[in-house]
């Protein structure tokens, strides 16, 4: 999520610059979102990034607003 009130640093216990962290919101990911994709192509290309970690946390209202609209949709084409 695009929540900086976790400090990853302490989160993972690492020094500052050790972690390439990318936040988004809502941690969806998309072609047209070309920034968070060519972040991630830098990371595991260029700086051989061995590990993925993506979190998240409850109550999320970005997925919580992508879900509604999707199984809104889904009733919808039901009916």
């Amino acid at each position: 999520c695009a929540d900086s009130r976790a400090p990853i640093e302490i989160v993972f216990d690492v020094q500052p610059g050790d972690l390439f962290v990318l936040r988004n919101a809502g941690n969806t990911l998309s072609h047209a979102e070309g920034s968070v994709v060519g972040s991630l192509e830098y990371c595991v290309g260029p700086l051989k990034a061995k590990l993925i970690v993506v979190l998240g946390h409850t109550k999320c209202g970005a997925m919580a607003g992508a879900t509604q609209t999707m199984l809104s949709a889904q009733k919808a084409a039901e009916n």
